[in-house]
């Protein structure tokens, strides 16, 4: 039969109801004086239970959502945020933890010095009262296991250099791709887990709806993590993004008309002259500081040279704004936003077959990682793609832009610009037929005419 009390460093967990019992931390102090000290959640409860029948061993997160959450489609941020309660209740610093550690982008570890299961059947009474039972040999089957109770890190010999050594072959192995998509998340191993992540996903969410309620409510979340954290980077560089975003696309005072949605783009600000206004210019240089700020911070966070690009891009400081590019993708092969932005400064730059190759390596990035941040790709992820052809068209590449028409309405049937564009492709190409049937069963399913051939 499953035991079902465990014993985690100085933590005493009853893995059928959850109570936790607290020993006290001094060396060789048995389980008579441990102590009630609340309840674990179910989930933090089975997430420990999961851990610890691997101690010392990863378990990637996709594991552990199965067994968590069976036969339900949840996000990986459920599962930071059990693991946040859970180190919360274990009192475990997720930026020196003794008990749950977290490995970027692939799961967690239960590293706890000293990891028992003890005798099935004991009740609640016996972990505050009774004394352990010994004897001068092996402990008899019904009796607990009696072993020092001990806050203490372990040895530097023991699993963690095995596991660091580990690491560094599979690094040579799998090169430098490996590297750096690890290397990015560095920075948020500090906060992961924590309030301060929490935020930040919500933040993060609100930015990238691009509206400008949502990215007030982004500023002010952004804000608050600066203040929870201020040596993180992660806050100064989400509002030095939002900055920016209310320079190029909400100017005006929030009780005057908006700036029409087609020219809220980095190439229609800059010509129209609104990144240069006196109120522009100082909420660049504020977000220059804030970004600045981030780099140093966080000088392996994609995410924050990303942050100084855009700031520099819209300065019209554009090989700043390309270089910081190039380190967030040189940090982070997946950074489609970075991928994007260089494209956009290429093509205002007047270098646009150049800027090709950055949109489509971002939308083959943003396939990569969609399922990780759906939230933030979905809306844009087939306007990407028939972007993309648009930009083809531009340069009379015909049959690469019905490539990706076709490649967009694969993802997206009805999509608006993709059934336009592949419609007047085909009609340049002669066959007015296949566009008229494209367009009229688009009308039939949707009510509008893209097309008006």
């Amino acid at each position: 039969m499953k035991q079902k009390i465990l014993q985690v460093n100085h933590w005493v967990v009853d893995i059928r109801s959850g109570e936790l019992f607290a020993a006290s931390r001094a060396h060789d102090v048995s389980l008579a004086s441990a102590t009630a000290h609340g309840r674990l959640e179910p989930k933090g409860t089975a997430l420990l239970t999961i851990l610890a029948e691997s101690a010392g061993q990863l378990v990637d997160k996709e594991s552990l959502i199965d067994k968590l959450w069976p036969g339900q489609v949840v996000t990986d941020d459920a599962l930071t945020r059990v693991v946040s309660r859970l180190r919360k209740s274990l009192e475990d610093d997720p930026k020196s933890p003794e008990i749950i550690e977290t490995i970027p982008k692939r799961g967690y570890r239960l590293i706890a010095s000293d990891v028992t299961w003890l005798q099935d059947g004991l009740q609640r009474d016996n972990l505050v009262d009774a004394k352990p039972k010994e004897s001068p040999s092996t402990p008899a089957a019904d009796a607990v296991v009696a072993r020092p109770l001990s806050n203490a890190k372990p040895a530097p010999a023991n699993h963690k250099k095995t596991w660091i050594a580990g690491v560094a072959v599979a690094l040579l192995l799998a090169g430098a791709f490996g590297f750096i998509s690890d290397k990015k998340n560095q920075t948020d191993t500090h906060f992961a887990g924590s309030d301060v992540h929490t935020l930040v996903s919500q933040a993060d969410d609100y930015y990238a709806k691009m509206r400008r309620q949502d990215n007030e409510m982004a500023i002010a979340l952004y804000q608050n993590v600066i203040a929870m954290r201020p040596d993180a980077g992660v806050g100064q560089a989400g509002l030095a993004n939002a900055l920016v975003q209310q320079v190029l696309r909400w100017p005006n005072p929030a009780g005057e008309p908006a700036v029409p949605l087609a020219t809220q783009d980095l190439s229609h600000a800059l010509a129209s002259g609104r990144t240069v206004t006196p109120d522009a210019k100082l909420k660049l240089e504020r977000a220059l500081a804030l970004a600045q700020q981030a780099v140093a911070h966080a000088p392996n966070d994609a995410r924050a040279h990303k942050a100084l690009g855009f700031v520099y891009a819209a300065q019209q400081q554009f090989p700043m704004a390309l270089a910081s590019y190039a380190d967030a993708i040189a940090l982070d092969s997946n950074a489609w936003d970075a991928l994007i932005n260089t494209g956009d400064v290429l093509e205002i730059s007047g270098r646009l077959p150049e800027a090709m190759t950055y949109y489509e390596r971002a939308f083959e990035a943003m396939g990569r990682v969609y399922n990780e941040q759906s939230a933030r790709i979905h809306p844009w992820y087939a306007d990407m793609a028939a972007l993309i052809g648009d930009k083809y068209v531009k340069l009379n590449r015909y049959q690469d832009a019905e490539v990706w028409y076709r490649r967009t309405l694969r993802i997206a049937p009805y999509n608006f610009a993709a059934t336009k564009g592949l419609a007047a492709v085909l009609k340049n190409s002669g066959d007015v037929e296949q566009a008229r049937q494209m367009c009229q069963a688009y009308k039939v399913r949707i009510g509008d005419d893209p097309c008006q051939i």
